[in-house]
């Protein structure tokens, strides 16, 4: 089974993704890597459907989709990721970026336990499970050198949501 025919059976099903389509996806090789790319273009809908499901402990209405383990343990970080500079600035687990001594992204301090997957030029689906939260971000990545965001103007977009957030407890650190 190809990697897409495994996200179409195992995530966009289950999920009920409601624009997700096989003619979106594109398997490319590169001079950047030896391994090869899988490109998904999706939704915010579906994107968010993505962050909901880790969010819930890989949960969806109640059915287990992810193992609740592979979940937790791919939200961990198991590599800290540092700047050409040395500067340490986030975490990585299985293909989730993880909180690392409080970072994850410049111009915001978020609560232990956040997580996020990071596309090509922006594209962004933070998950912050002590508040119950779930930001995603997209670019226009359809166009060749079409507009992208940098991950510090991402932190200071997420920044003002947390501080616009109904105070909950004292999760967010300013």
């Amino acid at each position: 089974m190809s990697v897409f025919d495994g996200f179409r059976r195992g995530l966009a099903e289950p999920l009920q993704m409601e624009d997700f389509r096989m003619e979106d996806t594109q398997y490319v090789r590169g001079a950047a890597s030896v391994h090869p790319a899988y490109l998904f273009h999706l939704t915010a809908r579906d994107m968010a459907r993505v962050g909901l499901l880790y969010a819930r402990g890989g949960q969806w209405r109640g059915r287990q989709i992810v193992p609740a383990q592979w979940v937790a343990d791919s939200v961990k970080p198991s590599s800290a990721a540092a700047k050409a500079s040395g500067r340490v600035y986030a975490g990585y687990g299985y293909l989730w970026w993880t909180n690392f001594e409080g970072k994850q992204f410049d111009n915001v301090a978020l609560p232990e336990g956040s997580f996020s997957a990071r596309g090509h030029g922006g594209h962004v689906i933070l998950v912050v499970p002590p508040l119950d939260l779930v930001v995603v971000h997209r670019v226009d990545s359809g166009k060749k050198d079409g507009p992208s965001v940098e991950y510090a103007q991402f932190g200071a977009l997420t920044k003002i949501i947390l501080e616009a957030m109904p105070a909950k407890d004292s999760a967010v650190k300013n």
